[in-house]
């Protein structure tokens, strides 16, 4: 994997050119780094990027002033996701780390075009022009200034937004399901169309609503019923932009307004009289004349020309949704058909990369196994139709109180396993302890019966003698699941440590 590193600093602009290996590429003021930066606000070890097979990531390390992300600050000793092209603030020092591949256009080794080389010209030639233009009067001096400052922005605008374009082909040839891509592609968009905020709606035809699959700066987007709820006013904000997004889901158009108080039918919402909302953006995601998506931006600070990029967003469009369904099809290869929650393969994949960030970093992780208690009683009693949808109801209840960061997987049957990042095991029981309780605060009614529903949950910390084997982390998990049956189920136990020589002659149920 070949990087480019851009950054400015007394001495100009520079770029360097990186071969990422197995081994962290570090950053910092220490010379021992592999990337030395001079500035005072950079710490001496500040932050690490590496590679594993999920994709690209930064840790900062406990950096003295900390380290932001395409302009989202970064937890110290936790990782945070790179995009093919991503802006880096580490303290003050802005620097841009982009992925090349080998058939980058943008490869500054080639000698063909080159971004970086383009605008270093660019800046020699206006200090020619301002040169040349000296002795003129110094109004069509400033006219001659403008005119030339227009024409830089024009050209920057024009490198970032096929930069992006470029980023969204290069994900064509990579194994990512929808959500993790459109969580990398919107801060992309955010930056570029100078937005603050802004979410994305996936279509769900199964379900046959949208569902919130990404969000930058808008939490309040992935609000459910277990989770605190909002402000009124963020309450406001956020059914106007619902509302604007489903009107665009259901016109298939782009829908831009540069100042919303000129609209007559926005203008009247709470949130733009109260001033909240100025500017919006939101324009489909189309594969195939069908609508996949809803991408929603909007400035609440000041009023911004989104009205400009029209002309742009339609090849967005395009090369977006061609993206997206890629994903989409992958997506589907590694979900469940009946739940909509990951495969056990895909669920291994997903543990073992966790596993591997654990062991290196020496930072927690759980694994709680769940199982509905009586599942084959409701089979034999109302019949496979009516466990399908139960099977169903946990899924979503599961999905609903998972965070951002965890992965929730079904390994058949009746059996579900979540994966819970950065987490330790009493933090792992109190989670499991409230999915227990929103299980069996399920109403399922059937022919006016009401089904109760309950489920027994085992709870196991990753230990490093796992090594990295998912089937020991999840069989501690699924022993303790069991210990939970045999004690009356309905309730969640926690694993006791255990050597690994106990587990290897067991494997858990298939």
């Amino acid at each position: 994997m070949k990087l480019r590193i851009t950054w400015t600093d007394d001495n100009g602009a520079n770029s360097v050119q990186v071969e990422l290996t197995d081994k962290q590429f570090v950053i910092g003021r220490d010379l021992s780094c592999d990337l030395v930066l001079s500035h005072s606000s950079v710490s001496r070890i500040h932050a690490v990027i590496y590679k594993t097979e999920q994709g690209l990531f930064l840790e900062d390390q406990e950096s003295s002033y900390g380290t932001l992300v395409n302009h989202r600050p970064v937890k110290p000793l936790t990782a945070a996701t790179l995009n093919p092209s991503s802006e880096i603030k580490l303290g003050a020092q802005p620097i841009r780390v982009s992925l090349l591949t080998a058939d980058d256009t943008f490869n500054m080794d080639t000698g063909e075009f080159s971004s970086d080389r383009i605008f270093q010209q660019f800046d020699q030639l206006r200090t020619q022009v301002q040169q040349a233009i000296a002795p003129l009067e110094e109004s069509t001096k400033q006219a001659l200034t403008e005119s030339f400052e227009q024409l830089g922005e024009q050209a920057n605008l024009w490198f970032e937004r096929n930069r992006v374009l470029h980023h969204i082909n290069l994900m064509l040839n990579h194994a990512m399901v929808s959500d993790d891509l459109l969580a990398q592609i919107l801060p992309m968009l955010v930056g570029l169309f100078g937005a603050e905020r802004g979410f994305v709606l996936l279509h769900k035809p199964r379900l046959k609503k949208l569902v919130p699959s990404a969000s930058y700066s808008y939490d309040s987007i992935h609000q459910t019923q277990d989770k605190p709820q909002s402000s009124p006013v963020n309450q406001s904000q956020l059914l106007f932009s619902q509302t604007v997004a489903k009107r665009c889901f259901d016109s298939s158009e782009i829908y831009i307004t540069n100042d919303v108080n000129q609209t007559m039918l926005l203008k009247s919402a709470d949130s733009v009289q109260q001033g909240q909302i100025k500017s919006v953006l939101a324009f489909p995601l189309i594969y195939a004349g069908n609508v996949l998506a809803v991408i929603y931006l909007d400035n609440c600070s000041s009023f911004v020309d989104f009205e400009s990029h029209r002309e742009f967003i339609k090849p967005l469009q395009s090369h977006l949704g061609a993206a997206l369904r890629h994903a989409m099809h992958y997506s589907q290869a590694v979900t469940d058909d009946l739940t909509g929650v990951y495969t056990r393969r895909y669920f291994e994949e997903r543990v073992k990369q966790a596993m591997e960030h654990s062991r290196r970093y020496n930072s927690t992780c759980c694994l709680i196994f769940l199982d509905i208690d009586h599942f084959k009683m409701i089979n034999d009693t109302h019949g496979h139709h009516v466990g399908d949808l139960v099977l169903m109801d946990v899924a979503n209840t599961l999905q609903q109180t998972a965070r951002k960061s965890d992965v929730v997987g079904r390994l058949g049957g009746e059996e579900f396993v979540l994966f819970l990042s950065d987490t330790a095991l009493d933090g792992a029981k109190i989670y499991a302890e409230r999915i227990r309780e929103k299980i069996a605060s399920i109403q399922f009614m059937h022919n006016d019966e009401n089904i109760q529903l309950t489920a027994s949950l085992g709870v196991a910390e990753y230990n490093v003698a796992y090594g990295l084997a998912p089937y020991q982390f999840i069989e501690a998990a699924d022993q303790a699941m069991y210990q939970a049956k045999e004690t009356g189920r309905n309730r969640v136990v926690v694993a006791k440590p255990q050597k690994v020589a106990a587990l290897n002659n067991t494997c858990y149920r298939k």
